[in-house]
């Protein structure tokens, strides 16, 4: 792209050689002198021929009356173009400097494959306790030689332990807290080693379970010392687990490891929900938690204070009426991770059959909308800009506000109130964007917005910004320190997108451009991918 640029500039000064000319451009004089601030190229306008040329290399209008400038071409050291716009009193105009950004999508798109060693992982905890108390882990992986589709019929092996096999101490002894996380260790433990390089989900890692993992791993690592044979890393977003690496070496000095990941943020519903939504024939049990907590031996009949639902599910199980609450604690733990694994399976195959994206490797679901939209758009992906340096990034997001609401309080004695949520798949479908090219303005003197001609593109721009009298409220936002977002009237500075300022200016708004970035748009990106949804 920018060799093309260098040779249209070349081609334009000798191809136009004229008494006006100054100096000759061309990639050795780069060479020689790169290490200057500035590689000039300056010349005076004097044809139409120019003015056309120019506004092809620049992507964008310049004024008729550009004949009568004096139009200074500057290539910087970052190697972008800049045009310096004067008058004949050497007064300064505009300043216009052509920006090619890197494009978000990658070049070639990378082929994935499906990732089969997956399996899931939970954990059962008492409650009404100082301490919570860890009674049970369970885990189930899917077998490396089954390749079709898991069913709830499939003949899988289910690792349970719970905290009676471990230890015959009451729930209620201070031990029992040690022998749970003794337990989760022993657990995590077993399924590096039978399970080495697997993916384990866990329905609500982030809120819930990694609370437990992570207190077992950090107790165990400190007591062990240099001498640990458990290694772990954690990805988090703020306060939020998003992944969990046990890295495990045996006496033999042999390495194993696993990755534990959050289902529930990519699939952000109840494991009850989910197991519906699948058409699964089995569903998730029901178990009384606080009673459950403080009865783990009891053998005898269901109690009757128990909820319609909890009895009709342990007379299915117990169908002579004696509870054991150990197999219907084990019960629920299998069923649990059984539907979980059967459920990843199923969806993981959907993605990679719709949009060929390996599951395994999106964390969260927007990281899943991401993957998905980069496959099957790869195409337009190349035409997003990415915006890379920090300084732009800033200027761009103090244009960006939440918070667009409106001011009027409506009241009725007796109406109905409909809401209108999620306009984002229209927008994203109806409106432009804009492109991998574009260029920085400023304009020392500011600029009338009615004289901003930049037709088919778009921008975020700093104004100073004049509303009309008749408003009783402003429709440009401004962020006050604080009172937050506000839409304020009179005068006032701000950074706002091209969109919001045509807005402004058909309402009356006096705008005067000091300075922004201006993109080329082209049509939406993501048509493709919301009719596919």
């Amino acid at each position: 792209m920018k060799n093309n640029m260098s040779n249209k500039i070349n081609d334009m000064i000798i191809n136009n050689v004229n008494n006006n000319k100054k100096y000759l451009y061309d990639d050795r004089v780069w060479e020689k002198y790169r290490n200057s601030l500035d590689i000039k190229l300056e010349f005076d306008i004097v044809s139409n021929d120019y003015k056309g040329l120019i506004e092809d290399m620049l992507s964008l209008k310049l004024d008729d009356n550009i004949d009568k400038l004096d139009m200074k071409l500057y290539r910087t050291l970052d190697k972008n173009y800049k045009c310096m716009i004067s008058n004949k009193n050497n007064e300064l105009l505009s300043v216009l400097e052509y920006r090619f950004y890197k494009p978000f999508g990658k070049e070639k798109l990378k082929r994935e494959y499906i990732n089969n060693m997956i399996g899931s992982f939970d954990i059962e905890t008492t409650s009404g306790f100082d301490h919570e108390r860890i009674i049970g882990v369970s885990w189930i992986m899917k077998p490396l030689e089954m390749l079709q589709e898991l069913s709830v019929n499939d003949n899988l092996k289910i690792n349970t332990t719970l905290i009676t096999d471990v230890t015959n101490a009451d729930i209620y002894d201070e031990s029992c807290i040690y022998q749970g996380y003794n337990m989760l260790i022993e657990c995590l433990k077993d399924m590096c080693v039978k399970a080495n390089n697997y993916t384990f989900y866990c329905h609500n890692l982030s809120g819930f379970d990694s609370v437990y993992i992570i207190s077992a791993l950090i107790k165990y690592t400190r007591v062990k010392g240099s001498e640990s044979d458990i290694t772990f890393k954690i990805i988090r977003r703020e306060a939020k687990v998003l992944k969990i690496t046990v890295r495990y070496i045996d006496e033999s000095g042999k390495e194993s490891q696993i990755v534990i990941l959050d289902s529930l943020l990519v699939l952000n519903a109840s494991l009850r929900k989910l197991s519906q939504l699948f058409e699964l024939e089995h569903q998730k049990g029901y178990l009384p938690y606080d009673w459950v907590s403080t009865n783990l031996n009891y053998i005898g009949p269901i109690p009757q204070s128990f909820n319609d639902d909890v009895k009709a599910y342990l007379l299915e199980l117990f169908p002579n009426g004696i509870m054991n609450t150990k197999i219907a604690l084990k019960t629920y733990l299998d069923t649990d991770v059984r539907l979980l694994l059967i459920i990843m399976d199923k969806f993981k195959n959907i993605i990679y059959s719709t949009a060929r994206v390996d599951l395994t490797k999106c964390i969260t679901i927007s990281k899943l909308a991401l993957s998905i939209y980069s496959n099957m758009c790869h195409d337009e992906t190349k035409k997003i800009p990415l915006i890379s340096s920090t300084i732009d990034d800033t200027f761009i997001r103090k244009a960006l506000f939440g918070g667009y609401n409106n001011v009027i309080n409506p009241i009725a004695d007796e109406a109905y109130y409909y809401d209108v949520n999620s306009f984002y798949p229209a927008v994203a479908v109806k409106y432009r964007y804009p492109t991998t090219k574009g260029f920085d303005i400023s304009y020392p003197e500011g600029l009338d917005y009615k004289d901003f001609n930049y037709p088919e593109t778009l921008g975020v721009l700093h104004c100073k910004v004049e509303t009309p009298k008749y408003l009783v409220t402003g429709v440009l936002p401004v962020k006050d320190i604080n009172k937050g977002v506000i839409f304020p009237l009179g005068h006032f500075l701000g950074i706002l997108t091209t969109v919001e300022l045509d807005y402004a200016l058909s309402l009356g708004y006096k705008i005067t451009v000091c300075q922004g970035m201006i993109f080329n748009s082209m049509e939406s990106p993501y048509k493709k991918v919301y009719r596919f949804l």
